[in-house]
């Protein structure tokens, strides 16, 4: 069992202790990743028996590095950003690197503070999901002089480094992905947040392109969820129009709405088809089995971990922008082949 901090412990200590120099100790708390991954264990287990904590505040003003990285999402709750944390956490803790996480709830008021407070911090670098469109956040980051990585959604004006896709590409590819069925009478359930009203309006810019009855577009304040799909298909059932396919923002409104379509006799897709977004792990599983967009969000974390660690050590960025590409997986709530996007 570790022992408890001791203010008296030494690097001394935990050297002789561990049977190594006291440059491997220092090595171990700066840089472990230059160790082998027994002789770090041994020294971690030194220092746990002896109690000693480094003082990484003194650390970090010697290397002028804090090796931490802010990740600032809107919610843990949504499988993209899961699986893109997870994997930029795995990357990074490689190096010797930290990740710090804050969420906003979609807040954009809470964005700005967390940015604020995070900044405070002197981190190594900053993880932003979605893209910087207030013009007084993107000045504090731009003067701090922090790298900066938008992630999960590729703009024009990116203000440093940016990895994901274009939320553009994704709504005129889901469109186009139900006009190619024959379905002409389209709805979306959606978030109303900007990354999500851009990919509408994407949508419903290639359904009138394409000549198509201008889609019926419900969007809500996010996080959607099962019970809002279902609210919001018994409301369109109620008193919207007729239609023959609706896409949603998001896999978890898409189950909505598949349970609403199930309870009141709804056959999908014989009647309406379904169409999520995220390709969560339970997509696959529902009845039935959901189409959906797949975005692959760990791919966006190793991108990203990648390009933050090119800054970090000097090195050149062979792009600053990274575009992953979606891919629609076509299962049985909807009818045909398999459709995919770059």
């Amino acid at each position: 069992m570790p022992a408890a901090s001791s203010p008296n412990a030494t690097i001394r200590q935990v050297a002789e202790l561990a049977g190594v120099s006291l440059m491997t100790v220092s090595r171990a708390v700066k840089q472990p990743q230059q160790l082998a991954p027994e002789t770090l264990e041994r020294v971690r287990a030194a220092m746990d028996e002896v109690g000693y904590v480094p003082n990484m505040a003194a650390v970090s003003l010697r290397l002028a590095q804090t090796r931490l990285v802010a990740a600032i999402v809107p919610t843990l709750a949504t499988h993209v950003f899961d699986a893109m944390l997870a994997k930029l956490t795995a990357e990074l803790a490689r190096e010797g690197y930290e990740v710090l996480i804050g969420q906003t709830q979609y807040q954009p008021g809470r964005e700005v503070d967390l940015i604020r407070t995070t900044l405070g911090r002197r981190p190594d670098g900053i993880l932003l999901a979605g893209s910087v469109r207030d013009k007084a956040v993107r000045s504090m980051l731009s003067a701090s002089g922090v790298p900066v990585i938008e992630a999960g959604d590729l703009v024009r004006n990116h203000l440093d480094m940016a990895v994901g896709m274009s939320n553009e590409k994704i709504g005129a590819a889901a469109c186009s992905y139900l006009a190619a069925l024959g379905y002409r009478r389209l709805a979306v359930f959606s978030g109303n947040d900007d990354r999500a009203q851009r990919r509408n309006r994407a949508f419903a810019r290639e359904a009138q392109r394409r000549g198509m009855p201008v889609p019926h577009v419900v969007e809500v304040p996010p996080p959607t969820s099962h019970a809002l799909g279902r609210e919001l298909m018994a409301q369109l059932l109620a008193r919207g129009p007729q239609v023959d396919a609706i896409y949603c923002g998001s896999d978890m409104a898409a189950a909505g709405v598949l349970t609403e379509s199930r309870e009141r006799g709804i056959a999908v897709p014989r009647d309406i088809a379904v169409m999520g977004t995220g390709d969560t792990d339970f997509a696959a599983a529902l009845f039935p089995a959901l189409t959906s967009v797949r975005i692959d969000g760990a791919r966006i974390g190793e991108v990203a971990a990648g390009m933050f660690l090119d800054r970090f050590a000097g090195r050149p960025l062979p792009r600053r922008a990274v575009d992953v590409g979606f891919t629609i997986v076509q299962r049985e709530s909807t009818a045909a082949p398999a459709a995919t996007a770059p």
